[in-house]
């Protein structure tokens, strides 16, 4: 099984974001830092947050719970979504394979 880094896992997050919704939101790649937060920066609301996140789910195999897309895709910024996905797909490769 080949390894994925962080900057796979940046990688992964900013091509869906893109793609959410078929482009409606218009995000384009360069509109995309680590300092940027998907509500505030990127024009996301609730539903395109829930949306993605089980786009993240469904693409790297892993679960990740209501209070926790709350907690963190809604408050934080890209920098700390990336490193809380890393670490669940890490956890989960741990525990399963």
């Amino acid at each position: 099984m080949t390894s994925i880094t962080k900057k796979d896992i940046l990688e992964i997050l900013k091509e869906l974001i893109i793609n959410h919704d078929n482009g409606r939101l218009g995000t384009h790649y360069s509109d995309i830092s680590l300092h940027s937060t998907l509500i505030g920066d990127l024009g996301f609301d609730s539903m395109d947050v829930a949306e993605l996140t089980m786009a993240i789910e469904s693409k790297l195999k892993i679960r990740i719970e209501d209070e926790e897309v709350e907690k963190i895709f809604m408050r934080n910024n890209i920098e700390e979504l990336m490193n809380f996905v890393y670490n669940r797909y890490k956890d989960t490769r741990e525990k399963y394979f």
